[in-house]
Parts: C-alpha cells; structure tokens; sequence
C-alpha cells in the first residue's frame, strides 16, 4: 500500500492521514440516504451519521493488553461501520432500524445506548450492486420493523396460537415478487383448517 501525501497550507509536504469518513451529523428531513447493496458488504454512498459509526462498536476481547491501547493510538473498540462507510451485509436491517427509528434494535430499551441519537429518516434507498438483485429481497432491511409478538396470534377461547396477522399482510403484499410468499401463504391457509 503507497502512502499518499498532500500540501499543508505554508506549502511543506505531510503524509495524509488515510480515508476520511463521510459522515454528517445529522439529515434534514426527507434527505435520501442511498446504501449500495452487496451480498458479503454493504456500503453507505451518501454521508452516514456520525453516531452510527459510534453506536455499531464492540470492545476487542483482551484490548487493554494491546500496545496501541496502552500507546492511546487505539480505543479498543472493533467499528463495525468504517470510515469509508463499508459494514457487513448482515447488519443491513439494524442500520436500517438504526436510520428510521434512531434506537438500536440489538439492545435493550432499558439499558443505556439503546437512543442512538440519529434522526429519524424515511427516505432511504438500498441498491443492489449490478449482478446482485437476486440476492436482495426489500423486506430484508426492514427486519427489526415487525417484531414478533408472540401474543398475538393468540386466542383466548380456544388457547391455541395462529400466524401472526402482521406478517401475512406483508406477505400477501410481496405474493406477485417473492416466489416463497405464495408457499408461505398457503401453509398459512393449511394451518387455519
């Protein structure tokens, strides 16, 4: 990898620090975050909050015996969002919850960082890489936005539990571009006999 320099403001040359993140700190309403889709990573084309690439850390297991911990080059932390806005595809529906709702859907709303203190946006965009519309299904990012309740397909008189009203709705929407919703739907209608 070649170091890359640049040109302070006096002239002297100084080696640049590395990729600068394209972050924001925060959207105007109705601003349009775009997220480009990939089957292993994802990756954020508009800037991302900064309180995203804060929220989605964990600590390195044994980090405190790290000499880039002790030297306070390091936090210690694992940042699941980079600074070039890349994070796994497998964290797309808790980006996604994170960027509408501005709570972190993998903690609990008691404990302290479930308010990640995004505002909420409804304008967000998930496109496919070229060659990989097969492997994006639009409910996926939306994941955590239907959590299951496990009462409510519950009847009383009966004591017996039913499929969830919610997610058939949602399947009977996706019955024309989801081959596996007609399956779904018809084991649903089996189960009610």
């Amino acid at each position: 990898m070649s170091a890359k320099f640049t040109r302070s403001s006096t002239g002297k040359i100084k080696r640049s620090v590395g990729t600068k993140a394209p972050q924001s700190t925060g959207y105007s309403d109705g601003t349009l975050i775009k997220i480009l889709f990939a089957p292993q990573k994802c990756k954020f084309i508009t800037p991302y909050p900064a309180k995203l690439y804060k929220a989605l850390v964990a600590p390195y297991p044994n980090y405190w015996h790290v000499p880039s911990f002790k030297a306070r080059k390091w936090d210690g932390m694992h940042h699941f969002v980079t600074h070039a806005g890349y994070f796994p595809t497998g964290l797309l529906p808790v980006v996604f919850h994170m960027l509408t709702t501005g709570t972190n859907p993998l903690i609990p709303s008691h404990k302290k960082g479930y308010h990640v203190g995004i505002t909420p946006s409804k304008n967000i965009k998930i496109i496919p890489q070229k060659g990989c519309e097969k492997f994006f299904q639009e409910g996926y990012p939306r994941f955590f936005s239907f959590p299951p309740d496990t009462m409510e397909g519950f009847d009383k008189d009966t004591g017996t539990f039913g499929y969830p009203v919610e997610l058939l709705k949602c399947w009977g929407a996706a019955r024309g571009s989801n081959p596996l919703a007609k399956r779904i739907l018809a084991f649903a209608k089996e189960l009610k006999k």
